[in-house]
């Protein structure tokens, strides 16, 4: 099992395939294990790669959920990317891994060569984060 280090707690990650980085995060609650299935039919022309968010799977618990949960897990993928020296990966999320990736590739654009917001909270993303999306940028 490989692990990396953020906000001082252990984070578990597992790559298989070999090509291009294609990220899958999870939504709340899950874990990477949802991709596990499909991970096996694109290791054989991606490099798959699955993260475990604190709090979630594998990884380190954590004491309180942070109000902005889904920019936090984002800035877990950005640490990830950047320790790893990946650019230009491949990002689905699902659910609020969704709002994880867009977040992702709004404050790393450098890392992020395309994304897949599946299955976010309802038809379109809330309100509130589209406004925190406008104000921050």
């Amino acid at each position: 099992m490989s692990y990396f280090t953020f906000d001082n707690k252990q984070v578990y990650y597992n790559e298989i395939g070999i090509g291009m980085p294609l990220l899958f995060l999870h939504g709340n609650t899950a874990s990477s294990k949802m991709f596990s299935e499909i991970a096996e039919k694109y290791k054989r022309n991606f490099k798959v790669i699955l993260i475990d968010f604190l709090g979630h799977g594998k990884s380190d618990r954590l004491q309180k959920f942070p109000v902005d949960l889904w920019f936090y897990e984002a800035e877990q993928i950005i640490a990830f990317l950047n320790e790893k020296n990946y650019s230009k990966v491949n990002i689905i999320g699902s659910s609020g891994g969704a709002l994880v990736a867009i977040n992702v590739a709004l404050e790393a654009p450098n890392l992020v060569n395309k994304v897949i917001a599946d299955s976010f909270v309802g038809e379109k993303p809330l309100k509130s984060f589209t406004e925190n999306v406008k104000n921050d940028r």
